[in-house]
Parts: C-alpha cells; structure tokens; sequence
C-alpha cells in the first residue's frame, strides 16, 4: 500500500503548489476595492467652462465707437446624475452665465473698457496719474457715457467630459453663492441685488448613455469618516509641467469629514481636511460606498504678501441633502440605469477575476459609448499589456489542469499495472506524418516610417508592433500597441491577427470594422490603427 500511495502523494504536492502560486498571482493582479470604486466614479465628474464676450459702443466726440471688451471666464468641476445630461455643480461656477447676474456683467464690461481705453494714465506734462486720480476721472466719464452707451454681451456655457467631448450646457436650477453677507444687498447704480445662497447648479447637456454617480444620506455623515473629493483644480488644469494630453484625467484628493458647521445664514455645511483649491469648485465628495455626500464649495484664504493664499485643511462642501432639493425641483429621473455604467463595471471585474480577454471585449463596447475616455484607455493598456505576458509566460490554469489530470491518470495506470502481469509491448504501425504549412511570400510596407521595406514571412509568422524585444516589425509610434498585429499559417490558410491593440488592425480599408482575425490573399493590404500609423501589402511569392 506504501508504494501505491507515493505518485498520488508527489502529484498531489505539485498541484497544490500550482494551485498555490496561481492564487498569489490573482491577488497580486487584483485591484483593491478603492480603486476599483475610484475608476467606476471618474468618468462622470466633468469639466464645466464658461466663456462671456462684450461689445461696448460708446459716444466719443460726437461719434460712436465700439469697443472689444477683455473676455471674462472660469471653469470648475460638475459630475453627471443622470445618464440624458443632467449634472450638478456649484451656483459660483455658473454665475456670471446666469441671467440675474446680466446687469453686474454690463458694469463690469463698461468699467473695464473705460479704464482700458479712456481713463489716462498720465497728465499732460507726462507726470504719471496717482490711483485716486484715476479713480475721479473713472466716475466722471462713467456718469457722462454710461447712459449714452450700449453693451452687447455673449455668453458660453460648456461641459466637456473627461474624453474631451463638449456639449453646451442650460441652468435648469440655480441659487446663488454662499458669501459673507446675510440677506440681500443692493448696489448703488447697478439695480440690482446680492443674495447669499446654497451655492448649487443643476445643468443640463444633450446626451445618452452617459457615466452617473449617485447620492448617498449626507446627514449619516460621521466625524472622521473618510472623504474622497474627484475634480479639476486650475493648478493641475494649468500646470506648466504637465502634458495637454492627460489634461481631463480628474485628480482625486482624500481626506476625512473634520467638522459639521452652519453657514453664515445657519445652513449646514460640512468641513473636511481634503485638499481642494480654485477649479475643484463643485466636484463631487464621495464617502468609502462611493456616493456624493457633498460639493466642493469654498476654501480658506489668507493674505500673503499682498496675494491670497489658500490654507489647506480647512475646507467645506455643501451637503448632498442640500443639492438633492434642487435635483428634485429640476425633475430629473435618476432611476433610469446608465448603459456606460453597467457596461464599465462589468470591464473593471473582469479585469480584476482577472479575465483579461473577456476585459478587452467589454472595453471595445464602453469605447463605443465613450471613446478616448482616460482611465478605460488607461485599463485597456494595462489588459493588453497583462495579456501579453501571459501568453509570453507559463501557462499557469492549463498546468493545473494537466496536473489534475496527470494525478488521476497516473494513479489509474500505477494501479493497473501494478496488479496485472507485465506482457510483452507490441510494435505500433508508423503513423504518416502530416505535412507543416510553410508560409511563402512577403509585406512590403507602403505607409509609415518603414515605407519601401519588404519583410519575408517565415514559418513562425511575422510579429508587428512597437516593442523591439516582441516584434520582427517594429514601427515606432505610439499609435501603435507593443504587440499590434500578427501574420502567419493558422489552420492552412494565411491569416492576419490583431493582437489585442489599442487602435486596431485593418483589412484592405480604414472604413470596414477592426478585424479579429481574417484570411489574407495576394495583394491584400494590412492597415496599422485607424490612423493608418503603417500599412503592409501582402504579396505572394
């Protein structure tokens, strides 16, 4: 029984090691829940812009003049709630585009053109004027030409999503900012009122199947509970350093709710520790579920120097309970599933069991919906790359799966063997060998850097992409995947592959569907992405 028992105890020891490194490699490859959350979130938090222009006509000596007023502007974050185009954002973020602000913009268009135009700066004998001497002649021309003149403003509101796409953008819901004054305040000359308010903007945008988030009870809120604000700060927005190319990429900033306040008219508002600044302006903050629990809203300032300065750690965002009475009052329906969302999500566990293959499929599918979006690029890249070396590596499931088998049959035949006489081995018949399909002919390259090059196709096929360690072919651009295409025997037949590439292969034409895998005859040509990076054409020998 000792000896019986032996093959079934090593084969058994080697399985479970398989087993055991398989299982590490899954859990090294996995995601973490946060940011599987994160990468879920980001695709629905938006950039939100506005651009406003005037012309101001004048009457200067007796004729009338108009002037270019300098544009004025401002961007911030908003995230989409419902997947037809409704978004939130703060009331400051849109407020120079809103109507009640119409007469403050005129003031401001006309004061400024006086001041750039008409105001001098120095007297006649070229002494410079002081800034109070300035300032007489401002009110004098503004009281002499301000009733005589016109202003024509144009205004700009766009939301772009995070894979560059731009919609204009209407308030179908606005309160104005929160600010220091209580109550309403009138403006001597520009008949008008300030009013502090909640500080909240439902937009909406023309679209379909677009990325969501949803609410969650800000009034659980707990002190300490961690906080994870998605947006656009201007100083990443604008930074010198940084590439325009990851420029929508959203920027996430942690941090833990660090107080629950009243604002100065006694609504709440809750205080975090996350970094925000200038552009995070009405992003959303999300709790560890992954639901909006508050707006970005305002920061801490000080002076510096003569210039403002954010003080960090002292932040507050208006509660999601507050935003959610005017998303009611808007109508929008927010139970309506998004098409994006169920369709990323899916990708993201795939890539996570992991599934690299079946990731790929359902990233071709999001990208459909959403193309050039930054994180599914990002996650497409990565399941290509994952891929990639697993076919360049030890198959780790099929060995497992051999083994398993080895261990059953291997004990089946020990056993058999073991309890029947040996007999003598009779001679099988030589079997006929099946003839190998050798591939003949070449790709002659007619498009890109290798244009005028022919490569011979040899028994193992030839290898094009980016990457010189993997490749026969090596077209070096980043249009291209490391692995890109392959072309070789499959089945008897000559064949060209993509290999999982970001902006896929085609056959003969840009205008057909990427190809998976096709037959290839004389004279066919073999595109490079649908920028045409290269193109081969095949030519039988």
């Amino acid at each position: 029984m000792k000896n019986v028992k032996l093959p079934f105890l090593l084969l058994g020891m080697m399985l479970c090691v398989a087993l055991s490194a398989h299982t590490a490699m899954c859990k090294n490859e996995e995601e973490t829940p946060l940011q599987k959350m994160l990468l879920r979130l980001k695709p629905a938090v938006v950039l939100v812009f506005s651009h406003i222009q005037a012309q101001v006509t004048i009457q200067v000596n007796g004729s009338r003049k108009t002037f270019n007023a300098d544009p004025m502007g401002g961007a911030g974050t908003g995230f989409l709630i419902s997947s037809d185009g409704y978004l939130v954002t703060n009331g400051h973020v849109v407020a120079d585009y809103h109507e009640s602000n119409e007469k403050r913009l005129e003031e401001q268009f006309f004061i400024s053109v006086l001041l750039k135009n008409l105001v001098p700066q120095s007297d006649k004998s070229g002494r410079q004027l002081t800034d109070q001497e300035k300032q007489q002649i401002l009110i004098q021309l503004y009281k002499q030409l301000r009733p005589v003149s016109t202003i024509v403003i144009k205004k700009d509101l766009q939301v772009i999503l995070s894979n560059g796409d731009a919609y204009p953008a209407e308030i179908k819901q606005y309160s104005p900012p929160i600010s220091p004054m209580t109550g309403k305040v009138s403006i001597p000359g520009a008949e008008q009122k300030v009013e502090t308010g909640k500080d909240v903007a439902i937009l909406k945008i023309e679209g379909r199947d677009l990325p969501t988030v949803a609410f969650g009870d800000s009034g659980s809120v707990q002190l300490g509970e961690p906080v994870y604000v998605i947006g656009y700060p201007a100083v990443v927005l604008s930074h010198d350093y940084l590439s325009k190319k990851t420029q929508l990429d959203s920027t996430v900033t942690r941090g833990n709710v660090s107080g629950s306040k009243l604002d100065v008219k006694g609504t709440p508002v809750i205080q975090t520790d996350a970094s925000l600044t200038w552009g995070n302006s009405g992003g959303p903050a999300f709790n560890s579920k992954g639901e909006v629990i508050g707006i970005a809203t305002f920061i801490s300032l000080s002076q510096t120097l003569g210039s403002t300065q954010a003080i960090q750690g002292f932040n507050f965002l208006v509660p999601g309970n507050t935003a959610k009475e005017f998303v009611r009052a808007s109508g929008v329906d927010m139970n309506t599933p998004s098409l994006f969302n169920k369709l990323w999500n899916e990708a993201i566990e795939l890539y996570s069991i992991p599934d690299y293959q079946k990731a790929l499929s359902k990233i071709d599918e999001v990208n459909r919906l959403m193309p050039n979006q930054p994180d599914v690029r990002k996650l497409q890249l990565a399941a290509q790359e994952k891929l990639s070396t697993q076919k360049g590596g030890w198959p780790i499931l099929p060995i497992i799966i051999a083994l398993a088998g080895a261990l059953i049959v291997g004990g089946i035949v020990f056993i058999v063997l073991h309890s029947r006489t040996k007999k003598p081995e009779i001679p099988s018949a030589p079997q006929p060998q099946a003839k190998t399909s050798v591939p003949s002919g070449s790709l002659r390259c007619d498009e890109g850097p290798l244009a005028g090059r022919s490569f011979t196709i040899g028994a193992s096929g030839v290898k094009i992409g980016r990457d010189p360690a993997k490749n026969q072919v090596i077209i070096e651009n980043d249009g291209v995947s490391r692995e890109h295409a392959w072309v070789g025997m499959e089945n008897g037949l000559l064949v060209v592959k993509d290999l999982n590439s970001l902006n896929g292969t085609y056959l003969n034409s840009t205008d057909s569907d990427r190809i998976k895998t096709e037959p290839v005859k004389d004279g066919d040509v073999i595109i490079i992405g649908k920028g045409r990076f290269s193109a081969f054409t095949y030519r039988a020998s």
